[in-house]
């Protein structure tokens, strides 16, 4: 486990976008209700890992197969969340000229994650 795909996104990029978005968004041609998707890249479970061992000191991120990870957390929540990409592309927000102002989530978590 660890190699599926995550889109990620920064809180304050997405509140910059979705700050008043209860109104229609207009598009060439066509009204769209509903927010756009926002991302501002990808990461694995195995990156992100790695970059929160990074950031807090600790040794290297260790592999879990499906088979352990569904004896702890149960086969669906193993093969669902742990075992499928999830992606999603910000084409039409960029559209509308947002941009993304935050690093992806395995640079922020290395350089500017707050550690308590």
């Amino acid at each position: 486990m660890g190699s599926f795909a995550l889109t990620s996104e920064q809180g304050e990029d997405l509140g910059r976008l979705r700050a008043g978005g209860a109104e229609p968004v207009r598009y060439p041609g066509a009204e769209l209700r509903g927010f756009p998707f926002v991302e501002n890249g990808e990461a694995s479970f195995g990156e992100i890992g790695a970059a929160i061992a990074d950031r807090l000191g600790l040794g290297p991120v260790q592999p879990w197969n499906l088979t352990d990870a569904g004896r702890v957390r149960g086969e669906g929540f193993a093969r669902f969340a742990l075992g499928a990409d999830s992606r999603v592309r910000a084409v039409r927000a960029r559209r509308l000229g947002w941009t993304p102002r935050h690093a992806s989530a395995g640079t922020w978590i290395r350089d500017s994650m707050r550690i308590s």
